[in-house]
């Protein structure tokens, strides 16, 4: 597989996830986020700029780093090194999920660690085991939410 070929083989797959994770509906004041550049900032090099993983946010909009009442979610996805292309792909992705200010430590992880690692053969399967993690957080914000409230 050539240089090119990867490239084109990563950009398709963060478009595959970016859309997918775009299908989640973001809690209020809240929005899907991709860094501008974050495919190319490396001279435009795909595979130099994603060698350390390729990050999708759902970030409060307008930020507030303060604010207590906001989540924080990245969605990093990482490919194989070019070395290994001539082996069937392995898709990865690291997932953390956070609640409250994301000043001095205050925030809190939502899915039990402070991050969840993914593996699959496909980046259609590695996307629906990370949509089905980030609902079960989603759900747990707005219970924990709900206490607050009450």
């Amino acid at each position: 597989m050539t240089t090119l070929d990867l490239a084109e083989r990563i950009i398709a797959d963060f478009a595959c996830a970016e859309s997918r994770l775009r299908l989640i509906k973001p809690v209020p004041h809240h929005e899907w986020l991709v860094p501008p550049g974050e495919l190319y900032w490396f001279a435009g090099d795909v595979p130099t700029s994603v060698a350390h993983g390729a990050s999708i946010f759902l970030r409060r909009t307008p930020a507030d780093p303060l604010l207590e009442d906001q989540i924080h979610i990245e969605v990093r996805l990482f490919w194989d090194e070019p070395w290994r292309m001539d082996k069937p792909a392995t898709h990865r992705a690291i997932l953390w999920c956070e609640r409250g200010p994301r000043f001095f430590g205050r925030s809190t992880s939502l899915i039990g660690s402070g991050a969840s690692f993914f593996y699959a053969c496909c980046i259609e399967h590695l996307c629906e085991d990370v949509i089905e993690a980030i609902g079960t957080a989603l759900y747990v914000w707005n219970r924990l939410r709900e206490g607050t409230r009450s």
